[in-house]
C-alpha cells in the first residue's frame, strides 16, 4: 500500500484494505508461494521424503508436512483476528490488522507491527526447517 501523501490520503479505502479478512487472503498467497519455495528446495536438496502442501476454505488455510515427518499449521479467521496454531509444531499466536499513522497495513502480534512476510516466518518456520 502507497504511503499517505498530504490531505489526499483516503484512509477510509486503506482501512478497508487492511481489514482481517483482506489480509487473511493475502496471507494465505503468500503460504501458497512459501510452500511452492520450500518444495523447490526441499527437491534441490534430495529432501524426498517431505512434501508440503496448502489446504483451504473460507475461513481457514492449513501449511501441511508430510512424509518422513508430519505436522500442520493452521490459520483461522475469527471476526478481526487472525489465530495460528501448531499442530504437532509449536507455534500459537493472534494476530490483528491495523493502519499505522503512516499508512501502511501491519499486523500486531504481542505488541509488535509486522509485515505479513514476517508473520508467515514466525508462523511457518518451526514447519519448513
Amino acid at each position: 500500500m502507497d504511503a499517505p501523501s498530504g490531505s489526499d490520503f483516503n484512509w477510509v479505502a486503506a482501512r478497508q484494505k487492511c481489514s482481517a479478512p483482506h489480509v487473511f487472503k493475502q496471507l494465505e498467497k503468500g503460504a501458497v508461494s512459501d510452500v511452492e519455495a520450500r518444495n523447490r528446495l526441499r527437491e534441490e536438496r534430495g529432501e524426498g521424503k517431505i512434501k508440503f502442501s496448502v489446504q483451504a476454505d473460507d475461513t481457514t488455510f492449513s501449511v501441511l508436512v508430510q512424509g518422513a515427518r508430519t505436522g500442520s499449521v493452521e490459520f483461522t479467521l475469527t471476526g478481526e483476528m487472525i489465530v495460528v496454531t501448531g499442530h504437532q509444531v509449536a507455534v500459537e499466536f493472534r494476530a490483528t490488522s491495523t493502519l499505522t499513522s503512516d499508512g501502511k497495513c501491519r499486523l500486531t502480534v504481542d505488541g509488535h507491527e509486522l509485515e505479513g512476510w514476517q508473520v508467515l516466518r514466525m508462523a511457518l518456520e518451526p514447519i519448513f526447517f
